[in-house]
C-alpha cells in the first residue's frame, strides 16, 4: 500500500500471522526476562536480610509501573488526543523552536515524514491524522508524530533515571565500604583507638584536619556573635572538594556515637553508618509528584530564545553546593563536640578469656555527640534528603533531555541549544556527578 511516494501503515488485517507473533513474542519474553530479574533480586535481598535495599528496589519497581500506566494511557487515547484542534494563531507563540509556518513545514519535512510514519502505532485511516483533519484556520494541539516523540521523552527519561538511582546506590555502597577498613582497625585495637581518636597526636592530619583542631583552642572562633561561624562555612565549602569523610572525623563520630549510646567499645558503626545509607536511599530513588511537577513546568517553560534547559542547569549545580558545604558542616561540629568536651563516660569492653566473657571499665574523656534536628535547616533532616533526591534527579532528567533530543532531532537542533551551551552543560553535570555521586 502505497501513495505520495512513501509507504503508509498497515492495519493488523493485511499483516502476516507470523509476523505479529514474531514481535508480541519478542516484547512479552523480554518483559517477563526483566520482571523476574526485578524480583530475583528482590528475595536475594530479602534472604541477605537488606531489608533496606528491598524498599529501594520496590520504589524502582512502583517507578516502572507508573511509567506503564503512562505508555497505556499515551497509546489509547492517541487518536483522541490528535484530534483535538485549535486557532492556527495560537501555534505561533511559546514554541521551543523558531515558528515556522504550516505549508512551508509541510512542503520541507515531506521526505522525514515518510521514514516516520512507520514508528506510529495503529491507524485506521489512508493517512495518518494531519492538519488537513481540523477546520480552516485551525490546526491540531499536537500531532500524533508528536505524541509519539512525547511517548519516547518520557519512556528514556524514566529509564535513564532509573538507571542512574542504581548507579547512586552502588557508589554510595562502594564509598561506605572504603571505610570499612577504619572500622576494623577500630574493632582490633579496641579502646586505644578511641583513644587515638581524640588524641591529634596519634593521628597524621591532612591540613585541613589541623585547621579544625586548632579551632578547639580557639574558643571565639567555635562562636561568633552572630552564631553563622562563617570560618567554619568557608573552610566546609572547599573540604567538600575532596574526601567525603576523612579517618579522623570518622573515629571521632564513632567515638561519640559510642559515648552516646553507652555501647561496647568493639560496636560495628560502619554497620549502622551502612544501614542508616540503604534506608536513605529509599527516599532519594523514585520520581515523586512534585518531580513531575517539574517536568511538566519544564516542558512548558522551554521556550525559544529563553534557553530554559540551559539556565536549570545551574539549579543543582548550585544546590550540590549548599548541600556539601552544610554536610560538611555538620560532619565538623559533631567532630568538634567529640574532640572538645571534658566529659567522662565509662565505656565498656567485651574480651574473651578462657571462653569467658569479662566486662572491663575503661575510663575516657570525651564529650558523647549529640545529634539533633538543630544541625540541619529549619530543625528538618527531610530537607536535606529533599534537596539531594531533587539533585539525583536532576542530574538524570538533563541526561535524558540531552539523549533524547539529540537521537530524535540531531546535534544541532534548536531544543539543545548552542553548541558552547551544550559543552557547559555536559561539564557541569560531570562536575555534580563527581561532588555528590
Amino acid at each position: 500500500m502505497t501513495g505520495g511516494g512513501g509507504e503508509l501503515e498497515k492495519s493488523l488485517e493485511q499483516t502476516p500471522t507470523w509476523a505479529v507473533a514474531l514481535v508480541c513474542t519478542v516484547f512479552v519474553v523480554a518483559s517477563l526476562l526483566v520482571e523476574r530479574g526485578l524480583h530475583s533480586l528482590g528475595q536475594y535481598f530479602k534472604r541477605s536480610n537488606k531489608r533496606e535495599l528491598y524498599h529501594t528496589l520496590e520504589v524502582i519497581k512502583n517507578e516502572l509501573m507508573l511509567l506503564g500506566f503512562i505508555s497505556l494511557f499515551l497509546t489509547v487515547f492517541q487518536p483522541k488526543v490528535a484530534a483535538l484542534c485549535m486557532p492556527e494563531k495560537l501555534n505561533r507563540s511559546m514554541l521551543p523552536c523558531p515558528y515556522v509556518p504550516l505549508n512551508q513545514e509541510t512542503s520541507t519535512s515531506t521526505e522525514a515524514a515518510a521514514p516516520a510514519a512507520h514508528r506510529r502505532l495503529f491507524t485506521t485511516e489512508e493517512e495518518p491524522p494531519s492538519s488537513s483533519s481540523c477546520s480552516a484556520g485551525h490546526v491540531q494541539v499536537i500531532s500524533v508524530e508528536g505524541l509519539h516523540q512525547l511517548h519516547i521523552f518520557i519512556f528514556v527519561m524514566a529509564v535513564i533515571h532509573v538507571c542512574y538511582s542504581c548507579l547512586t546506590v552502588l557508589v554510595g555502597l562502594w564509598q561506605v565500604h572504603s571505610w570499612k577498613k577504619w572500622e576494623v582497625e577500630a574493632i582490633n585495637e579496641g579502646g586505644t583507638t578511641v583513644d587515638e581518636a581524640l588524641n591529634p597526636k596519634h593521628i597524621k592530619l591532612d591540613p585541613g584536619q589541623k585547621f579544625a583542631e586548632g579551632r578547639i583552642r580557639y574558643e571565639f572562633l567555635r562562636t561568633s556573635r552572630t552564631g553563622l561561624n562563617l570560618d567554619s562555612y568557608v573552610y566546609s565549602f572547599f573540604r567538600q572538594f575532596g574526601r567525603p569523610i576523612y579517618k579522623a572525623d570518622y573515629l571521632c563520630l564513632r567515638a561519640g556515637f559510642i559515648a552516646t549510646h553507652q555501647l561496647k567499645a568493639d560496636y560495628n558503626f560502619h554497620s549502622y553508618i551502612r544501614r542508616t545509607m540503604e534506608e536513605d536511599f529509599k527516599q532519594v530513588v523514585g520520581i515523586s509528584a512534585y518531580l513531575w511537577a517539574f517536568v511538566c513546568l519544564f516542558l512548558l517553560l522551554d521556550i525559544h530564545g529563553w534557553y530554559t534547559y540551559f539556565w536549570i542547569a545551574f539549579i543543582p549545580t548550585v544546590l550540590v553546593l549548599i548541600v556539601g558545604t552544610k554536610l560538611q558542616q555538620i560532619i565538623i561540629d559533631l567532630a568538634l563536640e567529640v574532640r572538645g568536651g571534658v566529659k567522662k563516660i565509662d565505656i565498656l569492653s567485651m574480651d574473651n578469656v578462657n571462653n569467658e566473657v569479662k566486662a572491663e571499665k575503661r575510663k575516657v574523656v570525651f564529650q558523647p555527640m549529640r545529634p539533633r534536628d538543630d544541625l540541619f535547616w529549619f530543625k528538618k533532616p527531610h530537607v536535606l534528603v529533599h534537596l539531594v533526591h531533587f539533585i539525583l534527579f536532576q542530574n538524570a532528567f538533563e541526561l535524558a533531555f540531552f539523549f533524547w533530543a539529540m537521537f530524535e532531532y540531531g546535534f544541532s537542533s534548536c531544543l539543545l541549544g548552542r553548541t558552547w551551551m551544550i559543552i557547559v552543560r555536559l561539564l557541569m553535570g560531570y562536575a555534580r556527578k563527581i561532588l555528590n555521586p
